[in-house]
């Protein structure tokens, strides 16, 4: 078994379940539709199903079905045990439990008893009900082991005082946009967004700006962005099929394990038609420093990319190795010189003239489209 891929929860009433997950859980919505035929009546092992199915996430990306069978109604028990046999119950993490009790406690919900802290001081939890009975669990974590999360990583890796605000995200953005002939209105998505550079800068050029990442960034500039959470390497994005027109990411696929999910997910909110842009460090012009970064996970050269890109679907596929020098792409004669010094300087030459350093350091960008659809 790879993952826990969801939680299943018959429900009696979809409108009534919907208050108590989306209205005071606080899940997000992510498909509302109905089922019926023989595909549903084989796996439910029922004749003539005719069901509504609604799929929720929470910030993480973890997911929770609900599943009212309008065609099989069923009332839920008198009184839900929870030590009766089967599916105990499902655990919600929260960030602050007494604030939540007393929110839900106002809104009608009932509890086993307050929250309560564990013998071993690892967290503090209580119980609560859903509409039909089924019992949730509330758990706020009080002394969890040591988990690098994205603002950690932000503030140890991408500190202000050695990544400062630049203006190099918004020169690359216009590059990109205008190499690429993006076109305001479009939507575009900016998987593991971090604390926000590239996102906000697309928005600037009048596109409709999305991002994913494992957890909200204290950024401003991600303020006003639509932003998903999920874990990027593992869970579903929480966005529909065939939703955006542009996939960017910046650094970010080098510090997957396996980037299979990634790659599989980008393509499947990716539009018919629509350009996937993936950047990530180049191994061979990098390979000295590379793991400077110890997250980093898997490398990848311009062939590598072309590959993988081609594997999981993408067509008109190509990758080159991109200089992070905007003066380059305004005149690409001086690559030359930037050639030179990329082989007469050492790698590991940490210097502070950025056009010695970039000269170096390389990025691979790779990109393809998504085959469009025969009309």
């Amino acid at each position: 078994m790879k993952e826990i891929r969801h939680t299943g929860i018959v429900v009696s009433n979809m409108e009534r379940s919907l208050k108590f997950y989306r209205d005071n859980l606080h899940l997000k919505v992510i498909k509302d539709f109905t089922e019926k035929g023989d595909y549903i009546d084989s796996i439910s092992a029922l004749s003539n199903v005719y069901l509504r199915m609604v799929k929720l996430t929470t910030d993480d990306g973890s997911m929770v079905e609900l599943l009212q069978y309008i065609s099989h109604p069923n009332e839920p028990p008198v009184e839900v045990k929870i030590n009766e046999i089967g599916c105990s119950h499902i655990a919600f993490t929260v960030n602050d439990l007494d604030e939540e009790y007393e929110r839900l406690s106002k809104n009608g919900v009932k509890f086993n008893c307050p929250p309560y802290v564990s013998p071993d001081k690892y967290a503090k939890v209580t119980f609560c009900h859903d509409p039909d009975g089924a019992s949730i669990e509330l758990v706020e974590v009080l002394n969890s082991s040591v988990n690098l999360s994205t603002n950690e990583y932000l503030i140890t890796v991408y500190d202000e005082e050695s990544h400062p605000y630049t203006k190099y995200p918004s020169q690359l953005c216009k590059y990109l946009f205008d190499r690429f002939d993006m076109k305001k209105g479009q939507r575009l998505i900016d998987i593991g967004c971090g604390r926000g550079d590239f996102a906000y800068n697309f928005k600037k050029l009048g596109l409709t700006v999305s991002g994913v990442d494992i957890e909200s960034s204290a950024s401003d500039f991600l303020k006003d962005i639509d932003i998903g959470y999920a874990n990027i390497e593992k869970d579903t994005f929480p966005f529909d099929d065939e939703t955006f027109d542009v996939i960017f990411s910046k650094s970010v696929i080098e510090h997957m394990n396996d980037p299979e999910h990634f790659l599989k997910e980008a393509y499947r909110i990716l539009k018919p038609g629509g350009i996937a842009i993936i950047m990530t460090p180049d191994w061979i012009s990098n390979m000295k420093l590379y793991f400077d970064d110890y997250t980093h996970r898997t490398p990848f050269t311009v062939n590598s990319m072309r590959d993988a890109l081609k594997i999981f679907g993408f067509t008109n596929v190509d990758a080159e190795l991109f200089y992070q020098l905007p003066i380059l792409w305004r005149y690409p004669p001086l690559k030359l010189l930037s050639y030179t010094i990329r082989f007469l300087l050492p790698v590991t030459l940490k210097s502070r003239i950025k056009f010695i350093r970039w000269s170096s350091e390389l990025m691979v960008l790779g990109y393809g489209t998504k085959k469009e659809l025969n009309v």
